[in-house]
This record gives structure tokens, C-alpha cells and sequence, in this order.
């Protein structure tokens, strides 16, 4: 996987992969599952310039909160 934002991509795939149980897993959620209130995967909002949208987010579950 070849990113712009490549270090930001493995911080998300290091947060992700003990929740999904693999890095295979986790890159598969990176690509194809929704994220965001409009419909958009977490690798399209990376190619947006939305990354510290995504890892609030991500923040925010790991300490409790709901997603």
C-alpha cells in the first residue's frame, strides 16, 4: 500500500489491526469499510487530507467512546 501519507496510514493500521485481528484484516477495513457519515472508507478520506478526522475518531473509541 503506497500512500502520501504513509505514516499516518500505518499509525491507523497500528491503532486498527488488535481490534480487527490481523493487518490483512486491518487493510481490508482501511479500503472497504465506511467510516464516515458520508459513506466514505477510511483510505478515501486519507486521500482526502481527512487523517486527523479519522484518527480522533479512532482516538476516541480506544478510550471508551462509541463510534
Amino acid at each position: 500500500m503506497k500512500e502520501k501519507n504513509s505514516d499516518e496510514v500505518r499509525d491507523i493500521l497500528t491503532t486498527i489491526t488488535p481490534w480487527v485481528g490481523s493487518k490483512r484484516a486491518a487493510i481490508h477495513w482501511y479500503r472497504s469499510e465506511s467510516f464516515s457519515t458520508d459513506g466514505l472508507t477510511v483510505q478515501e478520506l486519507v486521500k482526502q487530507g481527512r487523517v486527523a478526522e479519522v484518527l480522533q475518531h479512532l482516538h476516541h473509541i480506544r478510550y471508551g467512546g462509541y463510534s
